[in-house]
C-alpha cells in the first residue's frame, strides 16, 4: 500500500501554532487550508471533544456575525484527532488570516452567555459541549499565538 502524502510535514515536529497546509489556485481565486494546532501531537493532551465542539460553535458564530462565510471563509471545523481546527479561506492574506484567528479565539476566550448554534436544527449533538473548558483552551491557544514576537510568521509552514 502506498503512503498518502497529504500532510506536508512530520506530525512529530508540529508544535502549537498555525500551519499553512496547502494553497490551491482555482481561476482567479486562491484557496488556502490552515491547520490551527492547539495541542502538540503526542507531547500534550488532546483537546477534550466537548470543549473543541464548543470552540467550533463560538468560532463559527464569530465568522457568521462578521458575514465572512461564503465570502472569504469557506470552512471552519475541528480536526478529528482533537489537536485543533481547520480553516479554509479564499483570497485572504496571511496577515488577515492571523488577525481573524486571533479575533476568533479572543471571542471564544471571552465568551459569556448561552452557547450559539445550540438548537437541534443547528447541531448534530447539542449535548456534547463544554463552554467553560472551551474558554480556557481558547485563551491558552491565543496566549501562545500572541507570545510570538514575529507576529506569528514563524508559525507558518509555507
Amino acid at each position: 500500500m502506498s503512503v498518502i502524502q497529504y500532510f506536508p510535514y512530520d506530525h512529530l515536529d508540529v508544535t502549537v501554532g498555525i500551519y499553512k497546509n496547502r494553497v490551491l489556485q482555482t481561476g482567479n481565486d486562491e484557496i488556502t487550508l490552515y491547520e490551527l494546532r492547539m495541542s502538540h501531537p503526542y507531547k500534550q493532551k488532546v483537546i477534550d471533544a466537548d470543549a473543541l465542539h464548543s470552540i467550533e460553535h463560538l468560532c463559527l458564530q464569530y465568522i457568521y456575525d462578521r458575514k465572512m462565510q461564503n465570502e472569504n471563509v469557506l470552512f471552519f471545523g475541528t480536526m478529528s484527532c482533537r489537536t485543533g481546527c481547520i480553516l479554509i479561506v479564499q483570497n485572504m492574506s496571511t496577515s488577515d488570516v492571523v488577525k481573524l484567528i486571533e479575533e476568533m479565539f479572543q471571542y471564544a476566550a471571552d465568551f459569556e452567555g448561552e452557547l450559539p448554534l445550540l438548537r437541534m436544527s443547528d447541531c448534530g449533538n447539542i449535548y456534547g459541549h463544554d463552554p467553560l473548558q472551551a474558554r480556557e483552551e481558547a485563551a491558552r491557544y491565543l496566549a501562545v499565538l500572541k507570545s510570538n514576537p514575529q507576529g506569528n510568521c514563524s508559525y507558518y509552514n509555507s
